[in-house]
């Protein structure tokens, strides 16, 4: 972000992220997806609305971190009394 003051240019690199998204069917991945880029516009919008004349001058790194998970298979044990 940059901001043109009477000084000069001042740049800050802000960081906007959004919370993990579980998604348990292929089908859900596009929802999701548009569900994070609407969090982290909202982000943007509210750090752009704290100060006036802030501009997106350049987007430095995107990242998209996918995790499979695998659950373990369940188990079972008995718990013998002795009497």
């Amino acid at each position: 972000m940059k901001k043109e003051t009477e000084d000069g240019t001042i740049y800050r690199e802000p960081y906007f992220t959004c919370k993990a998204k579980t998604v348990t069917n292929k089908d859900e991945i596009l929802e999701k997806i548009m569900l994070g880029e609407e969090e982290i516009l909202n982000r943007i919008a509210d750090w752009l609305s704290q100060g006036s004349q802030w501009v997106i001058d350049e987007i430095l790194d995107h990242y998209l971190n996918i995790v499979s998970y695998i659950p373990r298979r369940g188990n079972s044990y008995f718990l013998s009394q002795k009497n």
